[in-house]
């Protein structure tokens, strides 16, 4: 398609100032009538060109979200006109197949939710459309794993290749407007009596999270990746996107050579750790057996390694080996990120820890600076564990058994 080859500098300034003009509240009509040509001439390049721009000019993701809204509602008819087919790349493809699968849950979520609010309170059916939603809810919820692809495997390469990458950030902060629309659905759909305003609220705001981001998907993130990724690089791609495994479509998994797309493996023999000497094989598997998450970022911010074990707790794949680990956050837990990296690297502090609740286990998360002898600053060790079983030991136990 030789429209979306060319490269309009004019086109791209344009539609920034028509989307930082948004941002800033001016007037949509005039800035529309003002940037007309530029509008009905866009290609997906230069949505991930003027997002990028707009993140830049406001700081408050919420503000952003919404003003990126506007403009791709301006930009979906002439966006429309690209027709893109995504077969022989098994990962786009397969998350495109995702898409669809999404869609016909979704369309089935609606007409519950309409049934719901049909029949009385109480009632047989209404009782019976409550337990149907839940079921249906804990389905939709598989699509999380469709969003872990694209934050694990597909954004990290992007922004090695791209300089304006922030939209990714954009999206990922929609991904999360999904989570909390899922987790206060639940909430509400355990209720005894759910409140029907509350609900109908909330399943409006799960619906916008989830079909802006589709369209987003197919009409520009996913054209770009397939036109800037080499082909001999997607096969490694989806080979990663299977570790996380896609929502609701199950690839074949074909026999392939592997040796191309995993980490070398060290030479062989020990490593001195002062304290002992230990192969590589030892290593790895101490760190695969450790119960913990382990995840190191240099004195560069850079991710250089992270551990393997049964039970991980947070989703990591290879891809993010390189990456700066502020882009491996959500946009608005990165100044919580800085401020650690900072305080490490000053010295002021040493240690940090947080615990949270997902789906009802007590995750306890520290950060460690790690230094040298003479306390240079080398990185950061995050450690992630499963405390519930600690918060529940009393007493003591001395013996086997």
């Amino acid at each position: 398609m030789s429209e979306f080859l060319n490269n309009d500098e004019q086109r791209r300034e344009d539609l920034s100032a028509l989307g930082v003009g948004l941002v800033k509240g001016e007037k949509g009509l005039a800035l529309i009538d003002k940037y007309n040509e530029a509008i009905q001439s866009v290609i997906p390049e230069d949505v991930y060109y003027f997002v990028d721009q707009m993140v830049r000019a406001e700081k408050d993701m919420e503000v952003v979200k919404k003003a990126i809204s506007k403009v791709l509602n301006i930009l979906y008819k002439p966006l429309k006109r690209f027709t893109w087919d995504f077969t022989g790349n098994e990962l786009l493809e397969n998350l495109v197949l995702d898409n669809a699968a999404m869609d016909i849950r979704l369309k089935e979520f609606k007409e519950q939710v309409k049934r719901l609010n049909a029949f009385t309170e109480g009632s047989g059916n209404w009782q019976e459309t409550k337990t149907r939603l839940r079921e249906l809810l804990d389905n939709i919820f598989v699509f999380e794993k469709h969003y872990l692809i694209k934050e694990n495997v597909l954004f990290p390469k992007l922004e090695e290749m791209l300089e304006d990458y922030r939209c990714m950030h954009v999206m990922w902060s929609i991904h999360d407007d999904f989570r909390k629309s899922i987790k206060k659905l639940s909430e509400l759909l355990k209720q005894g009596q759910p409140e029907m305003d509350a609900l109908n609220s909330e399943f409006g705001n799960l619906f916008f999270s989830v079909y802006p981001v589709i369209f987003r998907e197919e009409m520009i993130l996913f054209p770009v990746a397939g036109k800037i990724i080499k082909p001999e690089e997607w096969d490694v791609l989806f080979q990663l996107s299977l570790e996380i495994g896609f929502a609701f479509v199950n690839p074949e998994v074909k026999t392939r050579d592997s040796s191309t797309d995993t980490i070398k493996p060290l030479p062989q023999g020990t490593i001195d750790l002062k304290t002992g000497a230990l192969s590589a094989e030892q290593l790895i598997g101490i760190f695969s057996t450790l119960p913990v998450d382990i995840t190191f970022v240099d004195e560069h911010d850079e991710v250089r390694y992270f551990s393997d074990p049964k039970d991980r707790i947070f989703t990591r794949t290879k891809a993010i080996i390189g990456r700066k680990v502020q882009n491996c956050h959500p946009p608005e837990s990165m100044h919580v990120v800085e401020e650690i990296l900072t305080s490490f690297k000053s010295g002021e502090k040493e240690v940090e820890s947080f615990w949270i609740n997902i789906k009802g286990k007590f995750i306890l998360i520290q950060y460690y600076a790690v230094r040298n002898e003479t306390g240079k600053y080398l990185g950061t060790l995050e450690v992630s564990m499963d405390a519930s079983w600690i918060r529940s030991l009393d007493g003591e136990k001395r013996l086997l058994g």
